[in-house]
């Protein structure tokens, strides 16, 4: 798939480097010198010798600075620094109390009410809401008449009244975490509550915590302060606001009183606002390498361009902690009008760079390092970005790979077709939106008008992406950069819009780059291709010899990896045992709008024996992911029964589903988010061993070591994080926890659909693995036929929530009884030019004769 990593650091330099450019940032350095100069100077007041900061002194009352009183006296005659660094104790530790209460308070119910939702939510909640309306100061003054005028006491009060600064943050980042795939993982691995709260989602939403208090910690010594300016207070002790009030009441006789105190205070809020907007950066890591001008590199002297679209010797860099980290190297390419040049990869072979390198769209410390780029036989890297803004979207158009990413929420699918054609084609409003009507009808869409009306959020990933085509062409481009342009789509609408992209490209002569990962979608619409491997080109070929001859070695494990060359399941070997689950008429359902609700599972009922392997196949939204973790225990079912032995689980407690994980497990589509980022792989995997009380920290030591080794991972992989590991490896981290408590069932979600297609096939041989080894049976989702044909005993397909068809996995993808299941095993693309062309006439003649 399209590569969406950083290619210039791992993610531990990633938080090294941000942490050296907040260092290197007068923003962080002054305040935190400064605020520390401060706190040291006011405790260590009485190491000073500075005199008693009650001593009065009534013949040099209201004096200027001297040598013996630096910053003169008030009007009782007490030294003014004396007073301020003794002062300073009482005001910072009051704040600090303040600070303290709303921590301690506001954390552990933020993380309560976040974690637990529900009823629990809405009760903190409305506690929250009801301290926010009290006002404050009010709320305060009726304390210190109840209880006295103690600074330290009324300022708890008041750390009481800013619980909600800290609690809804908190409550926030805990609900975003909640959602992580790694909390289903530690949920499904059987850990309680609190080791989830406290290992898990503590360390990510802590720093949110410590944000806040610099915040809190500011305005809390703003109102003490002022507490202490309107006397609420103990009028013998020395306070900053004390001492606002002495030099207000002495304004006329010594107008420099007040400049002490107030400049302390505004001083100490000014350097805790800006580290707390430092430790913001820091946290969300926003901080990005600076962008970087192109090296423009002369073009070749008398060679004449290959194509429209010609790409020599492309380098791109990015610079990283003052580093270059290489990309691309030496990559040739090239394509004519009319022609379409596919260049294919697996993820960080190059590919998507290149392309954004011809385009000049390089992320934040990318560059073009050498090479030219000739469009129309002008290097492209040599124009200026003015220049480049205007070749882009007039003579290129681009088609980006996740088309509801790509379209503004903010704006009216029109608006963004008719901006373009406004600006590079000089078009009346009127004109442009006569055009986009006539785009959006070429492009298949039903109702053009309906569409031009609606925001993005109100058409399906096929309409989103049949407007970006349009948007593409509409301006009437020379070359069309399309990047991966089907990979989130099922595989019926992408059967449909590949036939469209194909249609406009005769119909126009459009050159076209295709930049994907599916060697099917190669076969189905290239002429040439080029094979990319960690930014090199391998091989360049015409279509129909790169599948019949292809040449590198690389190029050939590419093809054999691909799912429908891959053997089908032998039931023949197959040891099946009893019936382990059972599913009966399931129905999971969640409330919509206007007392509606929206079906994710209707009347499903299936089951799975030991040993066995089933498959669940269908497109996105037809309500597979929600079966799984319907039996997970993550999703409420609405009615029907889920059994396991034979024993109903579907209102199982907290407790019986910890107890329950020991036989049931899962592995989650994606290998990164369902793995802690904060823990090593070796506490990961050692944590859910420890629920059981009578296995020691060393034996699940020594069970973890022997689970990386039937995974096949290395010795040294319980001391990394998961960053440090590649895609497959990670799913071999996740497969391995899923077996950490020899579970019978193991429900497999879209495991492998992340993956290269290389990898892919080396996790599907390990799944067959350790099923023979350990006799595990399989809930294996997933959206691709062939992939279930190859590891499934038998299939189910569902659609909306039903299903359509169960039986034996090689009749199902070869001779499957039900339309829609014909209509999801056609719309694969094939790795054969031939067959897929015939494939694709077939598709044409029916669609003609059905209109």
């Amino acid at each position: 798939m399209t590569e969406v990593v950083d290619p210039t650091a791992t993610a531990p330099q990633l938080r090294t480097g941000a942490w050296r450019r907040l260092l290197r940032s007068p923003g962080m350095l002054i305040p935190a010198v400064v605020l520390a100069l401060v706190i040291i100077a006011c405790f260590a007041a009485p190491l000073l010798g500075l005199v008693s900061p009650n001593a009065t002194d009534p013949l040099h009352a209201l004096s200027g600075p001297t040598a013996q009183h630096l910053l003169g006296t008030d009007s009782s005659g007490r030294d003014v620094l004396s007073r301020l660094l003794h002062g300073g104790q009482a005001t910072l530790l009051a704040g600090l109390i303040a600070t303290a209460v709303a921590l301690v308070l506001g954390l552990p119910l933020g993380l309560i009410a976040g974690y637990y939702g529900g009823r629990i939510d809405r009760a903190l909640n409305w506690v929250s809401s009801l301290v926010q309306a009290l006002p404050a100061i009010v709320a305060l003054l009726a304390v210190a008449a109840v209880i006295g005028s103690s600074p330290y006491a009324i300022m708890a009060v008041f750390g009481v009244l800013l619980l909600p600064a800290v609690f809804r943050p908190v409550r926030a980042a805990v609900i975003d975490v909640r959602r992580e795939l790694y909390i289903d993982a530690a949920k499904v691995a059987g850990i309680g509550d609190t080791s989830i709260i406290g290992r898990h989602i503590l360390s990510v939403v802590f720093p949110v915590a410590l944000i806040q208090t610099g915040f809190i910690f500011g305005v809390a010594l703003i109102v003490q302060a002022g507490l202490e300016f309107i006397g609420i207070g103990d009028p013998t002790a020395a306070s900053w606001g004390a001492m606002l009030q002495d030099g207000f009441n002495a304004i006329y006789g010594n107008a420099f009183l007040v400049v002490p105190p107030a400049f302390a205070i505004a001083l100490t809020v000014l350097c805790l606002m800006l580290l707390a907007s430092a430790g913001r950066d820091l946290a969300s890591e926003s901080s990005t390498p600076s962008r970087r001008a192109r090296r423009r590199v002369p073009a070749p002297g008398s060679d004449a361009p290959r194509g429209l679209l010609d790409v020599r010797d492309l380098g791109i860099a990015y610079r990283a902690d003052g580093k270059d980290a290489k990309v691309v190297e030496h990559v040739d390419f090239y394509v004519r009008e009319g022609e379409i040049l596919g260049l294919v990869g697996e993820s960080g072979s190059g590919k998507t760079q290149s392309v954004l390198g011809v385009l000049g769209l390089l992320s934040a410390g990318g560059a073009v390092t050498n090479g030219t780029v000739l469009f129309d036989g002008r290097d492209i890297t040599a124009l200026s970005p003015k220049e480049l803004n205007r070749l882009r979207g007039r003579a290129i158009g681009y088609i980006p790979q996740e088309p509801m990413s790509n379209l503004d929420p903010s704006f009216t699918i029109g608006s963004q077709l008719t901006e373009p054609m406004r600006q590079h084609l000089r078009l009346s409003r009127s004109e442009a939106k006569r055009r986009a009507l006539e785009l959006l009808t070429r492009v298949g869409i039903v109702d053009p008008e309906r569409t031009f009306r609606s925001y993005p959020h109100e058409i399906s990933g096929g309409m989103a992406q049949r407007v970006l085509i349009a948007a593409a062409v509409s301006c009437e481009p020379r070359l069309i950069v399309a990047d991966e342009p089907t990979t989130a789509l099922d595989v019926t609408v992408q059967a449909e819009v590949l036939d469209l992209l194909r249609s406009l490209v005769a119909e126009r002569g459009l050159a076209t780059v295709l930049v994907t990962h599916d060697l099917g979608v190669v076969a189905d619409m290239c002429d040439r291709v080029a094979v990319l491997r960690d930014g090199h080109v391998l091989e360049n070929a015409d279509v129909q010899q790169l599948f019949t001859q292809p040449q590198d070695p690389y190029t050939i494990a590419l093809l054999d990896a691909m799912p429908s060359r891959l053997p089908p399941r032998d039931v023949t070997q197959r040891q099946i045992g009893e019936v382990v689950l059972e599913v009966e008429r399931l129905r999971v359902s969640y409330p919509g709008p206007r007392g509606t609700a929206f079906v994710a599972l209707d009347d499903v009922s299936l089951d799975v024996r030991q040993g066995e392997t089933l498959g669940l196949v269908g497109e996105s939204g037809s309500g597979k992911s929600t079966l799984g973790r319907a039996i997970l225990g993550l999703a409420q079912a609405t009615s029907g029964d889920i059994r396991w032995d034979g024993r109903s689980i579907v209102n199982a407690s907290r407790a019986a589903r910890r107890e329950l994980s020991a036989d049931i497990q899962v592995v989650f589509q994606d290998p990164f988010s369902s793995l802690n980022p904060a823990m090593s792989v070796e506490d990961i995997l050692v944590e859910p061993l420890l629920s059981d009380p009578t296995l020691t920290r060393v034996q699940a030591l020594q069970r973890v070591r022997g689970l990386l080794d039937q995974v096949h991972l290395p010795k040294d992989a319980g001391r990394r994080r998961a960053r440090e590991f590649s895609g497959g490896q990670r799913q071999r981290i996740a497969i391995a926890r899923a077996l950490c408590r020899s579970p019978r069932l193991i429900i497999c979600d879209e495991p492998v659909s992340a993956l290269d297609l290389s990898t892919q096939a080396r996790v599907l041989e390990l799944f067959n693995e350790l099923q023979d080894r350990t006799g595990v049976a399989y809930l294996f989702i997933s959206h691709d036929l062939d992939v279930v044909r190859h590891i499934a005993d038998r299939t189910a397909v569902i659609r909306h929530g039903r299903l359509v068809e169960l039986g034996a996995s090689e009749k199902i993808a070869t001779d499957p009884a039900d339309p829609y299941t014909r209509a999801l095993a056609e719309a694969s693309p094939l790795p054969d030019p031939v067959l897929q062309a015939e494939r694709r006439k077939k598709r044409l003649e029916s669609r003609m004769a059905s209109l």
